[in-house]
């Protein structure tokens, strides 16, 4: 008996002794872990990155460029509210802020929409310029594809028309999967686009999407104007090409291009007779197949295409022409990629899967 109550006495000591063993070491790791300044949670680190946007748009706007930098410490001073700032390690680069800062540093920055935004009124009104009306002229029963679209909103985005008259036998036509609806949202997005049926005694079209060459001049004679063709993207527009009495991109054997004259313009005379004629001031344009665009270095004033050509192609075509086409559909250069959100988390929620009761499914 006294060996019994020797061992049970020793056995409460042994319990006493473990019990405060884990009460100091939860103290002691509870402590420790309260200690710990860089334990962000999900919140944390999205309002720390919106701060930084921020900061960032800020040091933009001041014409300042934010430079890469090694973080020494591995902590930083919290700020008046108290928020927390994620940092990188002593000696390695904090990733977190050298990728919004090098979104800066884009040597391509995005241009407004309309790129004449910025111009004074009255660069804009000059009663010289040729009259802003630009037209297109569709042959045949149809798709209008993505690159008639890219066409025309290249001839929105660098010349803002103030009237876009497109001309026609037969209106584009949309395909049994409904994906060509490009010419629909035009008509609902610009009201200043406007249709105009070809009479049969015009002859505008000598063919299957083949406009009439003689129809075109006849008809930028007769009102002054600019002709796109609609497979031809408008790379560049310096404002000074609306000064003269005709610009022009054409190839009269192709089609491929655009035409700009003033009223009177071109008349009865070819188009080589009307760029060499001395008394006008006339300006060649080239224009280039998107194939040969990058080897040209972006010189060429616009690029024709073939219809082969869909958004997913210039998602991730990293050359002058991608950067082209993306400034055109999503007005940025830049290679749109995926950007996560701490805002609103996916539920944290399991769904096992039951083997046994899905095997009685039929």
């Amino acid at each position: 008996m006294t060996s019994l109550r020797r061992f049970t006495s020793l056995s409460y000591i042994n319990v006493l002794l473990v019990l405060i063993f884990l009460v100091l070491y939860s103290t002691i790791t509870f402590y420790i872990a309260g200690l710990q300044q860089n334990c962000l949670s999900a919140k944390e680190i999205a309002e720390h990155i919106r701060d930084m946007q921020k900061e960032e748009e800020r040091h933009s706007q001041d014409g300042h460029r934010p430079q890469l930098k090694i973080s020494d410490n591995k902590s930083e001073p919290n700020d008046d509210r108290g928020s927390k700032k994620l940092t990188a390690p002593p000696g390695q680069i904090d990733f977190v802020k050298a990728e919004t800062e090098l979104l800066h540093q884009s040597s391509e920055e995005p241009q407004p929409f309309y790129v004449f935004d910025g111009k004074p009124q009255s660069m804009l009104l000059n009663s010289s310029y040729t009259l802003n009306t630009v037209y297109y002229i569709w042959c045949g029963s149809r798709w209008f594809e993505f690159p008639h679209y890219l066409s025309v909103m290249s001839v929105i985005r660098l010349l803002r028309p103030d009237n876009l008259i497109f001309m026609y036998d037969k209106l584009p036509v949309v395909d049994s999967w409904t994906y060509n609806t490009w010419f629909g949202e035009l008509r609902e997005k610009y009201p200043f686009l406007q249709l105009h049926p070809l009479a049969e005694n015009e002859n505008g079209c000598d063919g299957f999407a083949k406009p009439s060459m003689p129809f075109i001049y006849r008809l930028l004679t007769r009102t002054g104007g600019m002709y796109v063709n609609e497979l031809t993207i408008i790379s560049k527009f310096p404002i000074n090409y609306r000064t003269k009495d005709a610009v022009s991109a054409l190839d009269s054997d192709t089609g491929f291009g655009y035409l700009m004259t003033k009223p009177g313009l071109p008349g009865v005379r070819s188009l080589d007779q009307l760029l060499t004629d001395p008394k006008l001031t006339t300006q060649a344009v080239q224009c280039i197949h998107k194939d040969k665009f990058v080897a040209a270095n972006r010189k060429s004033g616009c690029v024709y295409m073939s219809t082969s050509l869909f958004p997913k192609d210039i998602w991730e075509l990293d050359d002058s022409f991608g950067r082209l086409v993306r400034t055109i559909f999503y007005g940025t250069p830049k290679i749109l990629r995926p950007i996560p959100t701490y805002d609103d988390l996916i539920p944290n929620i399991a769904h096992p899967k039951n083997t046994a009761s899905n095997s009685n499914i039929r």
